[in-house]
């Protein structure tokens, strides 16, 4: 007799389901696993032994082998406990036989007790997808079945319990009523936190806090309002991390499917998350300038997500930007281009979702001085040098260029900043609350004008701009002047951003067209220099 018990195992974001074969023959009285199994899961056996004997059951003297499958997909994760410990105890007759596909997903430890693992959501998932209709889950888990609510989820705390379920197979009336019992203790606990502003969740990264840089907060509301990157440029000193650093106080929260997106990437990290709740703060990532490309970009190990993929509808703050390397920063380049992170290594290829608003910051030398103040000792290697780790190519991505001076000035490069200037009074003495009311009230127009929540300005492309960007003739007059007849100058990529950018400039004025002052602002932002 052969017994058989589902589970699954993780590659990339996406996990897959196993296979759990129990063969029971005379010899020697031993466990054997075979398939691919890594060290974790081959200890599981001795687990399971001292889990039976400190429960008050026993496996036959007899010889046990375990063969997960398929045998050429590698097993790893305490998860396999349960139900490898199932299967031995189907196949010894501890349990009886049944025709039901069940699932199972739990780590044991020498008591007994059935114990939390990472990676459940996306384990649950595979294991609904797969057809299992019993799947015998941690009590401590329950909460998942809050995004699968018609999936058989039954909530174990020990061998105990899972015994007296599965024993009661010939009784169907007994055991639905016991399951249902379980299924209503356990769910009566779930109460689900009500809807925040992200402003109250972070009082103490309130924008008011920020005096003489309302130009540099409009650019910020100005890209999260409308997706778009942004760099902030000027001295130590001034502000660039203050600002960025208040920006989770003004993200739209993730709510619906970008909830369900958001748990499961947390779950394939292995970070512990909150599933008590229907909305939750969008990512905001700040990893430190020492970071490698596979921690930014994921893919050391086959279900290793890198900061780029953790900030998937958030925000990544690159702090200090010319410190990172060469390597991660032009990493960037095609998640930015694309929306994905495509991983790749000898047997496992996965593309992993990596759409984020990049905001970074930087220093106009080494010493941070150079243009704004006397005490610059920075000679032009020294400046060069500095400036070599960013690419012309990686620069072209930020929609946004932001000089942040000492008293909060604008520097006039090219573009108008008369015209400019009554925008930066726009900004003037806002707070995270009124800014966030801004945003959300441009999120709303865009989700009105696209049909989609999913869809923001600075995501448009070519076709999509000729049909949801109309221009006033005013506008056309200036665009004329100052954009189209400057393609000698100016990448395509940039006179389709500073559009984008006045869009989403509309939508914060509420204005349905885009008028001369939208763009002329727009080609402020999107011309300055950082050299």
């Amino acid at each position: 007799m052969i017994a058989n018990i589902y589970s699954a195992v993780l590659r990339g974001i996406e996990a897959h389901p196993v296979e759990i074969e129990a063969y029971m023959h005379s010899g020697i009285p031993q466990i054997h696993v075979v398939g691919l199994a890594d060290q974790t899961v081959r200890e599981a056996k001795d687990r399971i032994v001292a889990a039976f004997q400190n429960r008050g059951y026993k496996l036959p003297n007899k010889k046990f082998i375990v063969c997960l499958n398929p045998t050429d997909l590698k097993k790893q994760g305490s998860h396999l406990d349960l139900p490898m410990a199932l299967a031995l105890m189907k196949v010894s007759g501890m349990i009886p036989d049944f025709n039901a596909r069940v699932g199972a997903l739990g780590a044991i430890n020498l008591s007994g007790d059935i114990l939390e693992t990472d990676h459940t959501f996306s384990l649950v998932e595979s294991l609904i997808y797969s057809g299992c209709e019993q799947i015998l889950i941690p009590e401590t888990c329950m909460q998942v079945s809050r995004f699968f609510p018609e999936a058989n989820l039954l909530p174990v705390s020990n061998l105990t319990e899972v015994l007296e379920l599965l024993t009661l197979v010939d009784d169907a009336s007994h055991r639905n009523t016991k399951i249902s019992d379980i299924q209503a203790t356990v769910t009566n606990k779930l109460k689900l936190k009500e809807t925040f502003e992200p402003y109250t969740l972070f009082p103490h990264l309130d924008y008011n806090q920020v005096h003489g840089q309302e130009l540099a907060k409009r650019a910020m509301m100005i890209a999260i309002a409308g997706h778009h990157h942004l760099l902030l440029y000027g001295p130590p000193g001034t502000g660039k991390t203050m600002i960025a650093s208040r920006v989770p106080s003004i993200q739209m929260p993730l709510k619906d499917k970008n909830v369900y997106e958001r748990l499961k990437l947390l779950s394939c990290a292995g970070h512990k998350i909150d599933m008590e709740t229907e909305v939750m703060p969008a990512p905001f990532r700040s990893p430190h300038s020492g970071i490698s490309l596979s921690a930014m970009l994921g893919g050391m190990q086959a279900h290793m997500l890198g900061e780029a993929t953790l900030a998937h509808r958030g925000v990544l703050f690159l702090d200090e930007m010319p410190e990172f390397k060469r390597d991660v920063l032009e990493g960037l380049r095609g998640p930015l281009e694309s929306g994905e992170v495509h991983l790749s290594k000898t047997a496992y290829k996965a593309n992993v979702p990596s759409d984020f608003i990049l905001v970074a910051t930087a220093n106009p030398c080494p010493c941070g001085y150079n243009g704004f103040s006397d005490r610059c000792n920075c000679n032009e290697r020294d400046i060069q040098r500095y400036f070599s780790k960013l690419s012309g190519p990686m620069l072209d991505r930020f929609d946004l260029k932001v000089e942040v001076a000492f008293k909060g000035g604008v520097s006039a490069l090219e573009g108008s900043v008369e015209a400019v200037e009554p925008h930066r009074l726009k900004a003037e003495g806002l707070g995270s609350r009124q800014m966030y009311e801004k945003i959300r009230m441009a999120r709303e127009a865009q989700e009105k004008r696209y049909n989609s929540a999913e869809m923001l300005n600075g995501q448009l492309g070519p076709k999509d701009i000729a049909r949801y960007c109309e221009l006033t003739d005013q506008a056309e007059k200036w665009a004329a002047m100052h954009l189209r007849v400057r393609s000698g100058e100016d990448s395509l990529r940039n006179q389709f951003k500073i559009i984008k950018l006045a869009r989403t400039i509309a939508d914060l004025e509420a204005s349905e067209h885009i008028d001369k002052g939208h763009l002329i602002e727009a080609f402020y932002y999107n011309r300055r220099k950082l050299t």
